[in-house]
């Protein structure tokens, strides 16, 4: 249950920010306020999953990753005829110290270095194979090889998404530097979040219509996180929160039960996304921080019980709840105490001064104000280890991209040890194949006993079947599979 409610929480917030994204897409491109924008975005997304349930999510991610796929490449291929080629793009970020493969600082507190990517990063996103959105999506799979072949295909799909998702980002700080305006600190945005839809309809505005694909694929991003996570969240909800009150339920209860949950986490992702309006920083680093801090400690859990054999319920929940409180309370301090970041030198601002000039034949540059001093310096932003060298070190300034790794050490660490401790007053019996393969292999572990898998009759969903006395009860987890498939 503990793990349940990390799971659930890290689905919540990432939903919130994934809701927040599209919304100040929307408020750049038509101007509709932001509040409107977040309650039209998430109203959809509830509906829609609401009433098709696991089956619409899924159908509805396939044609939403069409868009997102072709959205960036649209741009991709459009920008080339306004700014230049790759290489030119390439040359300019390197100027303008945009790309940097050389950090190498074992300074964890460095904002971006090739250890906190490579390894903190790992961490961050390893956890989503864990997830309930995950897990379900494996178990309405018709078969196990079905499922291997979905994980396996994640890894060439991911790697062209982060490739196309880098290179658009590549294009835009070309374009503005080449434009020479920046928009953010020109007062056209108040949030650098909105700087690559404000980018795109720039682009792509002589192009009647491609602007609007583009901003169709930003919004299916975002909606398939959306009805994703809710979908999980309600099934959370009704196989492990409520499994006893639901238990002799009829499967039409449940259902119903299902769907008014799914409209009540549509409704508290509203309701976050509005609230996290007022936090800095960069989206990307939103997830990642939130990612990190939740599923650091529930991937700790998972690994907890899947490499040391003597592991027991005290040592999950202890190294749980202490790596939990571990991250929350170093993301905390770190707003509130952390070194302050030296922020990436912007754009400058020379066309912007010319077009406003132009515009408005009675203003002056004299009197031309730029209004960014009013608006947060709030996102792009990296740290340098000679400007953290000066300061004593301390856990709060450790960057976020080891948010994860630090929750998964704590909840391992603490977890083995509260289990050594207890492993007289709370024996545990050991199922081999709940432990990894080189798990069994290290710790001599051989033999089966308990769960096996075996197909269901008529259908190749894959269900753990168990072998019980009299006096146990089937765990909840052997309806969840079919119940996960059903909704």
């Amino acid at each position: 249950m503990m793990g349940t409610f990390f799971g659930m929480l890290q689905t919540v917030i990432y939903m919130a920010v994934a809701l927040f994204s599209p919304a100040l897409a929307l408020q750049t491109c038509a101007g509709i306020p932001l509040w409107m924008s977040i309650v039209i975005v998430g109203l959809v997304g509830t509906v829609y999953t609401s009433i098709g349930g696991i089956k619409s999510v899924v159908w509805t991610d396939v044609v939403q990753s069409v868009f997102m796929f072709g959205g960036m490449v649209l741009v991709i291929v459009l920008s080339m005829g306004r700014i230049g080629t790759l290489q030119e793009v390439w040359e300019i970020n390197l100027h303008e110290e945009r790309i940097q493969f050389n950090e190498l600082s074992p300074d964890p507190r460095v904002r971006h270095s090739v250890w906190g990517i490579c390894l903190g990063g790992f961490f961050n996103w390893y956890v989503n194979m864990f997830i309930q959105s995950t897990m379900q999506r494996m178990c309405a799979i018709r078969s196990m090889k079905g499922a291997s072949i979905a994980f396996l295909l994640n890894i060439p799909m991911l790697l062209l998404y982060g490739v196309l998702l880098v290179i658009t980002g590549l294009f835009l700080v070309a374009y503005y530097f080449t434009t020479k305006c920046d928009p953010y600190e020109a007062g056209h945005i108040t949030n650098r979040n909105q700087m690559m839809p404000f980018f795109v309809l720039d682009v792509l505005s002589t192009y009647p219509g491609l602007a609007g694909l583009y901003m169709s694929a930003l919004f299916s991003g975002a909606l398939s996180s959306l009805s994703s996570g809710i979908n999980a969240l309600a099934a959370n909800t009704v196989e492990d929160v409520l499994a006893v009150p639901l238990r002799r339920a009829s499967e039409r209860t449940s259902t119903i039960v299902a769907k008014v949950a799914v409209c009540f986490y549509g409704l508290l992702a509203i309701g976050l996304a509005y609230l996290i309006r007022s936090l800095q920083g960069p989206v990307t680093q939103m997830i990642q921080a939130v990612d990190g801090a939740a599923g650091g400690p529930l991937l700790g859990m998972f690994f907890l019980g899947a490499v040391f054999p003597k592991a027991n319920k005290v040592g999950a929940l202890c190294g749980g709840i202490s790596a939990l409180a571990v991250t929350v309370s170093i993301s905390v301090l770190q707003k509130q105490h952390g070194v302050a970041t030296a922020p990436l030198h912007p754009a400058p601002l020379d066309a912007c001064a010319v077009e406003s000039y132009q515009a408005n034949s009675t203003m002056t540059f004299t009197t031309l104000e730029l209004p960014n001093t009013t608006f947060p310096q709030d996102d792009i932003q990296i740290s340098h280890p000679n400007t953290l060298s000066d300061v004593p070190f301390h856990l709060y300034d450790v960057s976020y991209m080891w948010y994860g790794f630090i929750g998964f050490l704590v909840a391992m660490v603490v977890g083995v040890i509260t289990s050594l401790i207890t492993a007289s007053r709370y024996p545990q019996s050991l199922d081999p194949q709940l432990l990894f393969p080189f798990a069994r292999r290290l710790w001599k572990v051989s033999g089966t006993s308990g769960v096996q898998l075996t197909p269901l009759p008529g259908n190749e969903t894959y269900i753990p079947s168990q072998k019980h006395s009299q006096e146990e009860t089937v765990p909840t987890f052997n309806t969840a599979a079919l119940r996960s498939h059903q909704l």
